[in-house]
């Protein structure tokens, strides 16, 4: 990870993590652009989780250039915020990820699409071992504001190829 990267964070892809640092199970990672108005919630559920279920951890937000005041929010709240001035949606991750203090990473978009107070099961299954445990938030109802709208040029088609007609 290169550190220019990441501003403000704390180097913590180092084998030098201090002690309080190993002792931290979770980090709740959110990137964030923009997310103003919906991103106390997320922290909101986040801290209520962590709190509820007796876990160690973190709320960390990668902001990735917000200039509505997510910061601020996020702050007032008292989540970690890491800026990370490389755009992009991947490069927040990465710099939150680099920043994470956990022994564990869960991360959600900070738009309120996803139920950060419903972590245990993702939780279980990183204890028992495994690698990546990914959430399925299309199963059962897609909330509006869930989604972006993706637009496809006409004839194009998303997750599956078009055959000809013979």
């Amino acid at each position: 990870m290169s550190k220019a990267l990441l501003k403000g964070a704390d180097d913590c892809q180092t084998a030098g993590r201090d002690a309080a640092s190993a002792q931290m199970e979770l980090t709740i990672l959110m990137p964030c652009l923009n997310e103003a108005e919906t991103i106390g919630a997320c922290i909101a559920k986040a801290k209520t989780f962590l709190a509820s279920s007796g876990v160690s951890g973190e709320v960390l937000v990668a902001d990735n250039g917000s200039t509505d005041g997510s910061i601020a929010v996020a702050e007032s709240l008292g989540a970690r915020v890491v800026q990370v001035p490389m755009r992009g949606y991947g490069a927040a991750l990465s710099g939150g990820i680099a920043s994470a203090r956990g022994t564990f990473t869960i991360f959600g978009d900070a738009d309120d699409s996803y139920d950060f107070g419903n972590l245990g099961p993702f939780l279980e299954r990183l204890r028992a071992g495994d690698d990546l445990v990914m959430g399925n938030r299309f199963r059962g109802r897609i909330e509006p504001r869930a989604i972006n709208r993706i637009f496809l040029a006409p004839g194009s088609h998303c997750g599956r190829r078009e055959r000809s007609p013979r």
